[in-house]
Protein backbone atom coordinates (compact mmCIF):
# COMPACT_ATOMS: atom_id res chain seq x y z
CA UNK A 1 0.00 0.00 0.00
CA UNK A 2 1.35 3.52 -0.87
CA UNK A 3 1.99 6.45 1.42
CA UNK A 4 -0.20 9.33 1.77
CA UNK A 5 1.39 12.35 0.94
CA UNK A 6 1.47 13.56 4.65
CA UNK A 7 2.92 9.95 5.41
CA UNK A 8 5.53 10.44 3.42
CA UNK A 9 6.42 14.06 4.71
CA UNK A 10 6.62 12.45 7.91
CA UNK A 11 8.53 9.74 6.52
CA UNK A 12 10.96 12.56 5.15
CA UNK A 13 10.88 14.06 8.06
CA UNK A 14 11.79 11.19 10.73
CA UNK A 15 14.64 10.16 8.19
CA UNK A 16 16.38 13.35 7.73
CA UNK A 17 15.77 15.30 11.71
CA UNK A 18 19.62 14.65 12.45
CA UNK A 19 20.68 16.61 9.83
CA UNK A 20 18.14 19.04 10.47
CA UNK A 21 19.10 19.53 13.54
CA UNK A 22 22.87 19.59 12.81
CA UNK A 23 22.25 22.40 10.46
CA UNK A 24 20.50 24.74 12.60
CA UNK A 25 22.79 24.06 15.52
CA UNK A 26 25.51 25.36 13.01
CA UNK A 27 23.74 27.76 11.22
CA UNK A 28 24.52 26.28 7.91
CA UNK A 29 20.88 28.08 6.85
CA UNK A 30 22.26 31.66 5.35
CA UNK A 31 19.06 32.80 4.81
CA UNK A 32 17.52 31.72 8.48
CA UNK A 33 20.39 33.21 9.88
CA UNK A 34 20.33 36.74 8.09
CA UNK A 35 16.03 37.21 7.97
CA UNK A 36 13.86 34.77 8.47
CA UNK A 37 14.82 33.57 12.25
CA UNK A 38 14.51 37.59 13.23
CA UNK A 39 11.23 38.41 11.05
CA UNK A 40 9.20 35.18 12.73
CA UNK A 41 10.12 36.29 16.17
CA UNK A 42 9.79 39.49 15.68
CA UNK A 43 6.30 39.53 13.51
CA UNK A 44 5.17 37.21 16.44
CA UNK A 45 6.48 39.23 19.56
CA UNK A 46 5.23 42.39 17.92
CA UNK A 47 1.61 40.22 18.64
CA UNK A 48 1.98 40.61 22.36
CA UNK A 49 0.82 36.89 23.03
CA UNK A 50 0.49 35.67 26.50
CA UNK A 51 0.53 32.16 25.11
CA UNK A 52 1.44 30.66 21.63
CA UNK A 53 1.29 27.47 20.19
CA UNK A 54 4.61 26.26 17.91
CA UNK A 55 2.97 24.34 15.39
CA UNK A 56 5.62 21.98 13.89
CA UNK A 57 8.09 23.01 16.67
CA UNK A 58 11.10 21.03 15.26
CA UNK A 59 14.41 21.19 17.48
CA UNK A 60 12.50 24.16 19.70
CA UNK A 61 14.47 26.97 18.12
CA UNK A 62 11.09 29.33 17.94
CA UNK A 63 9.76 27.92 21.30
CA UNK A 64 12.73 29.04 23.34
CA UNK A 65 12.91 31.92 21.19
CA UNK A 66 9.63 33.59 22.45
CA UNK A 67 10.28 31.92 25.55
CA UNK A 68 13.29 34.64 26.12
CA UNK A 69 10.63 37.18 25.80
CA UNK A 70 7.98 35.58 28.51
CA UNK A 71 5.60 34.25 26.19
CA UNK A 72 3.97 30.89 27.58
CA UNK A 73 4.90 28.24 24.64
CA UNK A 74 3.86 24.78 24.02
CA UNK A 75 6.10 23.16 21.23
CA UNK A 76 4.84 20.01 19.31
CA UNK A 77 6.01 18.22 16.21
CA UNK A 78 5.60 15.21 14.90
CA UNK A 79 9.22 13.58 14.60
CA UNK A 80 10.34 12.20 18.08
CA UNK A 81 13.62 12.70 17.54
CA UNK A 82 13.16 16.81 16.97
CA UNK A 83 10.86 16.53 19.77
CA UNK A 84 13.78 14.83 22.16
CA UNK A 85 16.11 17.36 20.29
CA UNK A 86 14.35 20.11 22.02
CA UNK A 87 13.60 18.73 25.38
CA UNK A 88 17.26 18.39 25.62
CA UNK A 89 17.87 22.39 25.07
CA UNK A 90 15.35 23.04 27.78
CA UNK A 91 13.55 26.13 27.59
CA UNK A 92 10.20 25.85 26.80
CA UNK A 93 7.14 22.95 26.46
CA UNK A 94 7.54 20.08 23.92
CA UNK A 95 5.69 17.56 23.13
CA UNK A 96 5.09 15.11 20.45
CA UNK A 97 2.27 14.72 18.77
Amino acid sequence: MALSHEENIIKSWNQNARAWVDAIEQDEIESRILVTNKTVVDTVVAKKPQKTLDIGCGEGWLTRALCNYGIDVLGIDVVPELITEAQKKGIGRVQEL
